[in-house]
């Protein structure tokens, strides 16, 4: 599920991101696409890290790839916000069409067996 979801944010995202490169400036698209891309890499590391404690009971490992993944996420987060291209209303559509493209595919992906 976590792979289809991931594919479906991924074509989502790029759509988006042509239509602000074509209707807006290309800031805009650019800070929409850090932005969401940023977060569907934090959603699959979250993913993969609930795998690993579930079916191989490894609480050791997940701990360590958190430990490394959210001083990565902080440092791009501060190294972006000091570019020129960075545009605050770009990052917002990017985390809203994030949270929507998640309620759409846990929607449309749902298991038929336990609705």
């Amino acid at each position: 599920m976590i792979k289809k979801s991931a594919i479906m944010m991924s074509l989502a995202n790029g759509i988006i991101f042509i239509i602000l490169g074509f209707y807006f400036n290309s800031p805009m698209a650019i800070s929409f696409l850090f932005s969401s891309m940023l977060l569907l890499i934090n959603y699959v590391g979250l993913a993969i890290m609930w795998k690993i404690i579930i079916t191989q009971r490894k609480a050791g490992l997940a701990a360590l790839v958190a430990l490394v993944k959210y001083p990565l996420i902080g440092i791009s987060i501060f190294w972006a916000g000091r570019q020129p291209w960075m545009n605050s209303i770009g990052i917002t559509i990017g985390i809203c069409a994030f949270l929507i493209n998640i309620v759409l595919t846990l929607l449309i992906l749902r298991d038929r067996k336990n609705p």
